[in-house]
């Protein structure tokens, strides 16, 4: 709820006033179901398995766009050192340093990425709070066509 307060209107925030932790969380969430046009247990649904879903695809497709990154720059180094220029043992040199260069920028990344790697919890859907509103689009987009078909 904290990821998008927008979703919670001006209604729901006077009502929630001197309420229990328990009561606030119900009509926050019933906002923000309304805020969403979700009337029946199928979207409940739809939005619980979206949000489940969404942190997994968008990590393979990342993984999938780093991939093809490296892929790219390998195939690219490949033409550097293989294109005859000048002093061949200059050239090799500087072709070399920098793709060492980009490797160890890369595994560096990685490492980073490693680090930032903290505990989660399981039964919580595995989003980015940058993410949410990408969740939501996808929502949108799969009850419409749920509704069209």
């Amino acid at each position: 709820m904290e990821e998008a307060p927008y979703l919670i209107d001006d209604k729901a925030i006077q009502m929630i006033e001197g309420k229990s932790q328990k009561e606030q969380f119900l009509i926050k969430i019933d906002s923000i179901r309304k805020s969403l046009g979700i009337e029946a247990m199928e979207d409940v649904q739809l939005l619980v398995d979206t949000f489940y879903e969404f942190g997994p695809k968008k990590r393979e497709q990342l993984a999938l766009e780093a991939e093809k990154r490296k892929k790219k720059m390998e195939e690219d180094e490949a033409e550097l050192m293989a294109a005859p220029t000048g002093n061949k043992k200059e050239n090799v040199k500087d072709k070399k340093g920098g793709a060492n260069g980009k490797n160890d920028q890369a595994k560096q990344e990685a490492q980073d990425d490693e680090e930032e790697v903290e505990e989660k919890d399981p039964t919580q859907p595995d989003i980015e709070m940058d993410d949410v509103v990408e969740v939501l689009q996808e929502f949108h987009r799969k009850r419409e066509e749920r509704m069209n078909s």
